[in-house]
């Protein structure tokens, strides 16, 4: 109703787009913005919707090209669109290129995920060890950085520790962890140190104690 309203209405029209995109109905995703199209000025909010819209019909090459031209054309350009961009490169299969545009995000813990995926997805696993290692090591509760940003950090390394067995990668996230657990309030956090620490366990040959995981956690399953 607020975009029968507001057909110009950005938020609005974000909020309808993606829930249609990702159930694939285009046609109905490509009517919303060809509406947002007939009522809005030119502008960077336009352009992303259309670049979205693209996405969505698989036209991924148009997308980035539009996208580089837009760089081009401004290259202050906000965290979504670094965002935005190395998903495209990686979509395409170039994942240095994809690195190299997360690397443009402003906020660590968001920059950290996205090229860690990126390091994944090329099989570059020793980069993608030594960037967890880093980030983990440069975590500072006492400049405001929240707790679960450790417990990513620490999910991330157990799950690529379990994969490929490398016990020294898990016992450090363990230890990263367990080191700030006392001042932790976040409950999530306590359930990402629980299953870094039977990872740890696991891996160095030790039982898995009872008191070192919760069932609860959704990954608790694989142990």
């Amino acid at each position: 109703a607020q975009l029968e309203r507001l057909p110009a209405f950005e938020p609005a029209v974000n909020r309808l787009l993606e829930p249609l995109l990702l159930r694939d109905e285009v046609d109905e995703a490509e009517a919303v913005v060809e509406q947002y199209i007939a009522h809005a000025p030119d502008g960077a909010a336009l352009d992303m919707l259309e670049i979205e819209l693209w996405v969505g019909q698989r036209r991924y090459t148009e997308a980035l090209d539009r996208m580089q031209r837009d760089l081009q054309a401004n290259p202050a350009r906000e965290r979504e669109f670094w965002q935005f961009l190395g998903d495209l490169h990686l979509v395409l299969g170039a994942a240095d290129a994809a690195v190299a545009a997360y690397d443009r995000i402003d906020k660590p813990e968001r920059r950290d995920n996205y090229v860690f995926g990126a390091l994944l997805h090329a099989g570059q696993l020793a980069e993608a060890r030594s960037l967890l290692l880093a980030a983990m090591a440069n975590y500072d509760a006492s400049e405001g950085a929240r707790v679960s940003r450790l417990g990513t950090l620490g999910l991330d390394a157990a799950l690529l520790a379990l994969e490929v067995g490398d016990a020294a990668l898990a016992a450090e996230a363990a230890q990263r962890l367990d080191a700030v657990a006392s001042a932790a309030t976040e409950s999530r956090f306590e359930g990402d140190r629980l299953f870094c620490r039977a990872v740890a366990n696991w891996l160095a040959g030790s039982n898995v104690a009872p008191d070192t995981w919760s069932p609860d956690h959704p990954l608790g399953a694989l142990l």
